[in-house]
């Protein structure tokens, strides 16, 4: 008879892509899942696997490289968080369908903060895509959910490693995978190859830095061009109405002549002057006209929808830029260096992500002190960044290689390196 587990899976921004190499390790072994806690991007994962759809997420989450992540981040600066999490939740949502957590084959809970009452809140009934949002909203990045009155916001505030939620399971075992442990990254691959992936990866950025700022400037050239376009049919208009304006005082000098010639024709001399006047406003009138012309001409495609998608583009190059480092230009072991010695580095989410990060892994200790598993599964907290889900392949690839050597301790009765019993 299988052995049952209690599953608990931890918050850790783009490292918990690492929960699906564990537990495709986990199920390998013929261990049965009975329970599933999660916070943040545990909650996500753990949300995929409960409702039997981690093999959609897994190959949505192989299939990701950097300018996809760089298309779900909803940049706000009117929201509670920098990033509104829309196009990220609306595509999850996707693939996942409308479920009720009531109804997934494997009873679920995802862990959020209600900052109104501070209090740990547990969602194991409702809207899955709901439960899911609260628990990975970290505060100040991605904006806070409001449901019922209550304001939802990660997890992780309160308990990033939620391992009593998993008692009430009475599973055989509880394995939890904690994404911030202070354990030295795996050599799953030889130097060389894991070096040109590191260039890959570098490449594929600096490629798409490079086509964004392109098109920004080929799009502000485009810009000053019409701009000189308008500003010569602007002359061009005006010089236009100064000819009509010298034909109209030449014409009123003629008609001034007349009238202190004969005062016996002044009669007639009024209707001839009303109908000159009609003539010039006329031609006054159409030189307006041809001037409005010249300029709508000129102007008229210009529009937002031809300019917006390049302003885009290229602002979310900056945002990203300023938001996620300050300078990568450093690489290798001077920036290693240089990130070790100072935070100067960190952009806007880099530094609210490290201050989250370091709650988070004081955190973990407590919760696994007061409550702690059968099996404690170790991921290394600096093996990538936050924002890195880029990476995922790499990550899925560690979480297999730790959860093997975690679990061939843990069955031989002892601890290792990832793994702590």
């Amino acid at each position: 008879m299988s052995k049952t587990v209690a599953l608990v899976l931890g918050s850790g921004g783009a490292r918990g892509m690492a929960h699906i190499g564990v537990i495709q390790e986990i199920e390998s072994r013929g261990y049965k899942v009975v329970s599933v806690s999660g916070c943040s991007i545990g909650a996500v994962v753990g949300a995929f696997y409960s409702a039997n759809k981690l093999d959609v997420f897994y190959e949505w989450a192989k299939s990701l490289n950097y300018l996809n992540v760089l298309r779900l981040v909803d940049f706000s600066f009117i929201s509670n968080g920098a990033i509104r999490g829309d196009k990220l939740f609306s595509v999850l949502s996707d693939m996942l369908g409308d479920i009720q957590i009531e109804d997934l084959e494997i009873p679920y809970t995802a862990v959020a903060t209600d900052l109104i009452s501070s209090k740990e809140v547990w969602f194991q009934r409702g809207s899955l895509e709901q439960a899911m949002r609260a628990s990975g909203a970290i505060p100040g990045l991605i904006q806070p959910v409001e449901h019922e009155g209550r304001l939802y916001v990660d997890g992780g505030v309160l308990n990033p490693l939620p391992i009593a939620a998993s008692v009430s399971a009475h599973a055989d075992y509880i394995i939890a995978v904690d994404l911030s442990a202070d354990v030295p990254k795996p050599k799953i691959k030889d130097i060389k190859q894991f070096a040109d992936e590191v260039e890959a990866q570098a490449k594929e950025k600096a490629d798409f830095d490079r086509a964004a700022m392109s098109e920004a400037e080929h799009q502000e050239q485009a810009q000053n061009h019409l701009a000189s376009e308008s500003n010569e049919a602007t002359e061009e208009s005006a010089a236009d109405v100064d000819s009509s304006t010298d034909v109209n005082a030449k014409t009123d000098s003629t008609k001034t002549g007349a009238e202190a010639s004969t005062n016996a024709q002044m009669n007639t001399d009024a209707d001839t002057d009303s109908e000159k006047e009609s003539a010039n406003n006329s031609s006054n009138d159409g030189a307006v006209a041809e001037f409005k012309g010249k300029i709508t001409s000129k102007l008229k495609h210009i529009t937002p929808d031809a300019v917006a998608p390049n302003l885009w583009l290229n602002s979310m190059v900056n945002k990203a830029s300023d938001w996620f480092s300050q300078d990568e230009t450093e690489s290798g072991e001077d920036a290693q260096a240089k990130t070790e010695i100072s935070g100067s580095k960190l952009g806007k989410i880099g530094i609210l992500y490290q201050m989250f990060d370091v709650m988070q892994t004081s955190l973990s200790q407590y919760k696994i002190a007061g409550y702690p598993p059968d099996l404690l599964v170790k991921i290394p907290k600096d093996c990538v960044e936050m924002y890195e889900f880029y990476r995922a392949n790499e990550m899925i690839e560690m979480g297999r290689y730790i959860a093997k050597e975690a679990l061939d301790a843990f069955e031989q009765g002892h601890s290792s390196v990832y793994g702590q019993r």
